[in-house]
């Protein structure tokens, strides 16, 4: 597997698959910056077969981070006043770590795109949400675990029972761990009287998806382009 750099291929695809206007228009000249950032995790999982009244260990998982949205969509989703440019700086410039699965396997979010589910990070979050509901009433992997992940997620249930998505999503205690330790949070809801993230789904899917990584991205002192940061920065209004 070739190791590329994910800032410098943003960088190139920004300076050679833009034209003046900032509309995107080299496709075959676009370097996916998904495939340069393989790295690897060390989980302790909640979830394994065990033998012999063995407990969990230690295991690496070979990491790959994913687009919140594919450059090809830019056009679809242009709001006047922001530029294909803009959105894909919004989108990838320093978010290299902010969606990750295990590599080399079928991702979650593969699999919503695959069997014609929408590619909504909104949904995703509900996915995942629901599989700490149903993990949290196992310590290992039984017939009747898998029977329920199956039966509550029939879409996805294939990749959240592949082993390396299986070892990575069991190393956090719950989905708010999840979210917490991922550092999610500007993509999903609080309830802060009862201190837990909620995943719910977004009405306005797109819009809330700007306002929502504009929030995350501020969150982590990252660059959004001016012309979004007017529309969706509420502290600058």
């Amino acid at each position: 597997m070739s190791i590329r750099n994910y800032d410098e291929d943003v960088e190139y695809n920004l300076n050679n698959c833009f034209d003046k206007s900032g509309k995107f228009v080299k496709s075959e000249d676009y370097k996916d910056p998904d495939y340069s950032t393989y790295h690897s995790v060390v989980v302790v999982p909640k979830i394994l077969i065990s033998q012999n009244g063995e407990k969990n260990a230690e295991i690496k998982v070979g990491m790959t981070s994913d687009g919140l949205i594919s450059a090809k969509k830019l056009e679809k989703y242009t709001i006047d006043g922001v530029s294909e440019k803009d959105l894909y700086i919004l989108f990838r410039m320093g978010m290299k770590n902010c969606l990750v699965w295990p590599s080399r396997t079928w991702s979650i979010n593969q699999a919503r795109r695959s069997l014609g589910n929408d590619d909504r990070l909104d949904m995703l979050l509900c996915d995942i949400a629901e599989f700490y509901s149903i993990s949290k009433d196992h310590d290992n992997i039984t017939a009747e675990f898998i029977s329920k992940v199956y039966e509550k997620l029939p879409n996805t249930a294939g990749a959240f029972l592949n082993m390396p998505t299986l070892v990575w999503l069991s190393g956090f205690r719950d989905f708010n761990d999840f979210i917490i330790k991922r550092e999610l949070e500007a993509f999903v809801n609080e309830d802060k009287e009862e201190k837990y993230y909620l995943a719910v789904k977004w009405d306005e899917y797109y819009e809330e998806l700007l306002k929502r990584t504009v929030s995350y991205k501020k969150n982590h002192n990252l660059p959004i382009p001016e012309s979004i940061r007017r529309k969706y920065d509420d502290s600058k209004k």
